[in-house]
C-alpha cells in the first residue's frame, strides 16, 4: 500500500494582530499536545537552526526575528503534513 500524504500551507488571514501575538499563537497551537476536544494533536516535533535549546527560548527567538523583519508582515510559514491514521512517517 502506498503512502498518501496531504501537504497544506496555512495562510495568515488576520493582518491586524501584532507579529508577537501571531507567532506566539502559532507556536503554542502547533506544539500543543491535545486539541480543543482533548484528542492527541502533536505527537512529534523538532526544531532546527535555533540558537536556543528550549521550546520557550525558540518561541522567543522566532518572535524576535519576526519583529525585526520590516519587509514582511508575516515572516513565518505554517505547514500541515497529514498522513493516513495507521502510517508512520520515517526519515
Amino acid at each position: 500500500m502506498g503512502t498518501d500524504m496531504i501537504l497544506k500551507q496555512c495562510k495568515r488571514t488576520n493582518l491586524t494582530k501584532a507579529k508577537r501575538s501571531m507567532i506566539g499563537g502559532i507556536v503554542d497551537y502547533v506544539l500543543s499536545e491535545k486539541d480543543e476536544n482533548g484528542r492527541n494533536k502533536c505527537v512529534w516535533s523538532t526544531a532546527l537552526n535555533f540558537i536556543a535549546a528550549t521550546r520557550k527560548g525558540q518561541r522567543a527567538e522566532m518572535i524576535s526575528l519576526a519583529e525585526e523583519s520590516v519587509r514582511s508582515r508575516m515572516p513565518v510559514c505554517h505547514w500541515l503534513l497529514i498522513w493516513n491514521e495507521h502510517e508512520i512517517p520515517t526519515g
